[in-house]
């Protein structure tokens, strides 16, 4: 079983395809892995084991048409942002903390339709804000190469489960850094794609949505390399008919290239942005889309030219788990919880798809990644540079890696003292 776990999702895709390995004995792998990692990393806590081991016996006997399916039975974590049928999803939020959901998510049932099961929801912080994975709820997920220290967020549950081999791939959502502060942390990898790739949303009417037409909140993949990311991505593209942005898979193979009445209980970051928010005149909104409008012409310009951007996903190594936002780097202080992370949110206002790939470790041997940004729609492309960036590190058999404490003294940064000034 733990041979399994430390198998690319590729890999382990094709040891099914072979008939050499089954679904049941992949999801057995990744609950024996969960049980050995989780209580040390705390990214995982919903979980649904029988509902897996019933998808994955159902599988079995519906016989080799089902195991062809792009992603053929793997274990796969649904990130707590994200409706999972006849599951827990709280958003994080003790508002929510009984809800269960009573059919999945746009981007959830197109990932079981294609082969993958879910084993667990990973966790996020409260209603999906700030770029540390803690809440209320289930408290604070840790980085698994020094669990003093955050994964980032808000995927930072599913990065980790990830990196510990909990399972192969995890889907996410980034809509500042969501996705590339935290596999940067955790030196895994991601894409952020062109919105409208990933059909999301939801059909159901309870609970937080995004706007039809959201641009910057994206659904995204996290796997342990390139290759895996791309499987993964694979299987998530096409059209819905309930996200008017979603467009059709148009045959690339790029495997080959809320609320007011609840104030005294939600966390005081999302207070401040509804109230910030509410406060914008429509004058200053339409200031705003026009300098973002501007800044989508320059992107657009620069890509004329060059192929891709290459970039930090982060300014800092991963800090203190006990810290919600970083304030302070290097004598610079920043005014806003969300300004450490500005060098991944520019991006997003963009439009541009956008990975980030580990590329190394600091002196203290924390992960760092490198953030690669492509022109729209440029996926494939984008996937294949990711893979040559990991090549050249060379780093991508470190994980699934066994979490492990503090070695050396954490990077000099400092802590937040208040949401906002």
């Amino acid at each position: 079983m733990t041979d399994l776990t430390r198998l690319t999702a590729r890999q382990a895709a094709g040891l099914v395809r072979k008939g050499q390995v089954s679904p049941l004995e992949l999801v057995d792998a990744a609950i024996a892995r969960i049980a050995e990692v989780e209580p040390a990393v705390n990214a995982l806590p919903i979980l649904c084991f029988d509902r897996a081991r019933d998808q994955a016996k159902r599988m079995m006997r519906e016989g080799a048409a089902a195991l062809e399916r792009p992603l053929a039975g793997l274990p796969i974590a649904v990130k707590d942002l994200s409706r999972l049928q006849g599951v827990r999803t709280t958003w994080g939020s003790p508002i929510f903390s009984d809800h269960v959901a009573d059919r999945s998510d746009i981007g959830v049932e197109t990932l079981e339709r294609n082969g993958a099961i879910p084993v667990a929801k990973s966790n996020v912080p409260e209603l999906g804000i700030g770029a540390n994975t803690t809440n209320p709820l289930f408290g604070a997920t840790r980085n698994p190469w020094n669990t003093d220290l955050t994964p980032g967020g808000s995927s930072g549950g599913a990065a980790v489960s990830v990196a510990t081999g909990e399972v192969w791939l995890a889907g996410g959502s980034d809509g500042g850094c969501s996705l590339r502060v935290p596999a940067s942390f955790c030196s895994v990898a991601t894409l952020r794609p062109t919105p409208g790739r990933i059909a999301s949303g939801t059909t159901s009417p309870v609970g937080p949505r995004y706007a039809l037409w959201e641009t910057l909140a994206v659904e995204g993949t996290i796997g342990r390399t390139v290759g895996d990311v791309a499987l993964m991505f694979q299987a998530q593209v096409g059209a819905h008919p309930l996200d008017p942005r979603s467009m059709p898979a148009d045959g690339t193979s790029f495997l080959a290239a809320v609320v007011e009445a609840n104030r005294d209980r939600v966390k005081r970051d999302m207070i401040w942005n509804i109230e910030r928010g509410k406060a914008l005149t429509s004058g200053v909104i339409a200031e705003a889309e026009r300098r973002r409008a501007d800044i989508v012409r320059r992107m657009a310009a620069f890509f004329e030219r060059y192929d891709f951007l290459l970039c930090p996903a982060a300014c800092t190594p991963p800090f203190d788990v006990n810290w919600p936002a970083l304030m302070e780097l290097e004598g610079h202080r920043f005014e806003h919880y969300y300004d450490w992370y500005t060098i991944c949110f520019v991006i997003s206002l963009t439009a541009n798809p956008a990975m980030s790939v580990p590329c190394g470790f600091t002196r203290e041997g924390l992960p760092v990644g490198l953030q690669i940004i492509g022109p729209h729609r440029g996926e494939a492309g984008l996937l294949s540079t990711g893979r040559l960036v990991e090549e050249m590190a060379g780093i991508s058999s470190r994980v699934p890696i066994d979490p492990r404490g503090p070695a050396r003294s954490a990077p000099v940064v400092q802590p937040s003292t208040q949401a906002a000034s």
